[in-house]
């Protein structure tokens, strides 16, 4: 897969920034009810993490396997990429949120075999049997 159409999203930053809003969740409702001890070593607290972790757990699979499975895929079996003039398309056809939904880029030269495109004033080099 192309760089340029990944997206700057990380899962582990986002899983990690979701575990200290739990955290502080957690804690604030420790904090809220009228017997600590019981909040803390009752059934309830037990119960909700288990669960808790359980769905993070199952996220954090999910996310990860849409990072990789993004990052091996063909940009053919990904978008539709089109050439109009001196730009080249790529619209998003499957659903993964680690890939950018459209991405216009700009023909720089070519050759038999390859365009070069610019992307935010970076060089990449396309393969034109990927371009329909």
């Amino acid at each position: 897969m192309y760089k340029f159409l990944l997206t700057d999203a990380s899962y582990a930053v986002l899983t990690v920034v979701a575990f200290i809003v739990l955290i502080m969740g957690v804690g604030a409702w420790i904090l809220s009810v009228k017997d600590a001890d019981e909040a803390i070593f009752g059934t309830k607290l037990p119960a909700i993490a288990t669960c808790v972790v359980f769905v993070a757990f199952l996220t954090a699979g999910y996310g990860f396997t849409q990072e990789l499975t993004a990052k091996q895929l063909q940009p053919k079996d990904a978008y539709t990429i089109t050439r109009v003039g001196k730009l080249i398309t790529f619209d998003e056809k499957v659903d993964n949120w680690k890939l950018k939904e459209k991405v216009t880029t700009k023909i720089v030269s070519e050759t038999k075999h390859q365009y070069q495109i610019e992307v935010d004033g970076n060089f990449y080099n396309v393969s034109k049997s990927d371009v329909e």
